[in-house]
């Protein structure tokens, strides 16, 4: 995923937590709020998910997948996926299927 696309301050994260909208999944949440910026996404994975080897793992996934659907979407966004612990033992194709769900339920497809 290039730099471009990805949320990296503090107060990004915190502007999207704050006025954005949240869309429940069984494997993650998903926080969005439409920006004037390009398309962008940050993830989030707490210490309760795992260790630092898990936590990194569910990340790089959660990029992974995201980095196929990003051509997909509409609009200009800022987009922060925050992990559940249900996302460790979860395969590719499903969190793939719920991230495209979730996505589409926020009319972002």
């Amino acid at each position: 995923m290039k730099k471009a696309n990805m949320l990296k301050k503090n107060k990004d994260f915190t502007y999207c937590y704050r006025r954005g909208k949240r869309i429940g999944t069984p494997f993650f949440t998903l926080y969005f709020v439409k920006s004037k910026y390009n398309k962008r996404a940050g993830f989030s994975v707490s210490k309760k998910v795992g260790n630092a080897v898990t936590r990194n793992k569910v990340r790089r996934r959660m990029k992974e997948s995201f980095t196929v659907l990003l051509p997909k979407i509409k609009e200009s966004c800022s987009i922060i996926f925050v992990a559940k612990n249900e996302i460790v033992d979860c395969p590719f194709s499903k969190m793939n299927q719920a991230m495209e769900r979730a996505l589409k339920k926020a009319d972002m497809l």
